[in-house]
């Protein structure tokens, strides 16, 4: 997996309004790390590689990711 790459991501066992069901998940970390996260920004969270199956769907353009990027670090207070 790799920053930018979209994958089909397993998100069940949710809690509260967490979303649980098989997504698409953007990988926004850093390539070293190999974690991935969906991009609901308001609903960041790691999940472990067993919860992703297929993919890459498809890869985010430079463009697209500095979008999310700009998106995240609003949500996270980063400005």
């Amino acid at each position: 997996m790799r920053r930018g790459e979209i994958w089909v991501g397993n998100l069940h066992s949710n809690t509260g309004r967490e979303i649980g069901k098989i997504r698409p998940v953007l990988v926004v970390s850093d390539d070293r790390l190999l974690k991935a996260c969906d991009v609901v920004v308001e609903q960041i969270r790691p999940l472990d590689s067993s919860r992703i199956s297929e993919g890459p769907l498809t890869t985010l353009s430079p463009d697209e990711m500095a979008s999310v990027e700009k998106s995240l670090r609003a949500v996270l207070g980063l400005w």
